[in-house]
């Protein structure tokens, strides 16, 4: 089933054997979205799990790998260890992000435009990129960065929920 879902349509129309006409009026009729929104979300799940259950081998969630999807949350696996650049910038319907305790770093622009991203826990990091979470108006509250070492320019730029910051004693470059 996973390799028909990597298929896209024409493998839906191959396995439900309608037309893809038919096939796009039942989807939109009883799910309320189109053939090619229902593919793509497929594919987000089955993309989700191959990283939830993973061998545990993946260090680095790699450079845009999900920007612009429609993930609303995501478990980074325990082995993780960098968020690349740009890696979920403008999803914006991301809610929740669950770090592994080994996540370090997270690149530039990573959560940019992730507007209702709420609940993130920080405390592990020790280095944030360049507006790594421009224009997240739903972070809200005091960030307790913990452990941080770097935090790169205007990473929190338009945050405005934001009400304070608690950096440590490990702080070297305040962008």
């Amino acid at each position: 089933m996973l390799q028909n879902i990597k298929e896209g349509i024409p493998a839906m129309i191959e396995i439900s054997n309608y037309s893809r006409s038919r096939l796009s009026k039942l989807i939109k009729k009883y799910l309320g979205i189109s053939l090619h929104e229902y593919i793509s979300g497929l594919r987000l799940e089955a993309a989700h799990k191959d990283i939830v259950l993973t061998d545990k081998s993946l260090e680095e969630i790699g450079e845009s790998a999900f920007a612009g999807t429609a993930l609303t949350k995501i478990e980074i696996p325990e082995k993780v260890k960098k968020i690349s650049d740009y890696a979920f910038q403008g999803c914006t319907k991301l809610k929740k992000v669950t770090f592994g305790e080994n996540v370090k770093l997270i690149g530039k622009y990573a959560f940019a435009g992730c507007e209702k991203l709420a609940d993130i826990d920080l405390s592990n990091l020790e280095e944030i990129g360049i507006r790594a979470f421009e224009n997240n108006k739903s972070l809200a509250g005091e960030l307790a960065l913990k452990n941080i070492v770097t935090v790169g320019i205007e990473a929190f730029y338009g945050c405005t929920g934001i009400s304070a910051v608690s950096f440590s004693d490990t702080l070297q470059v305040l962008g």
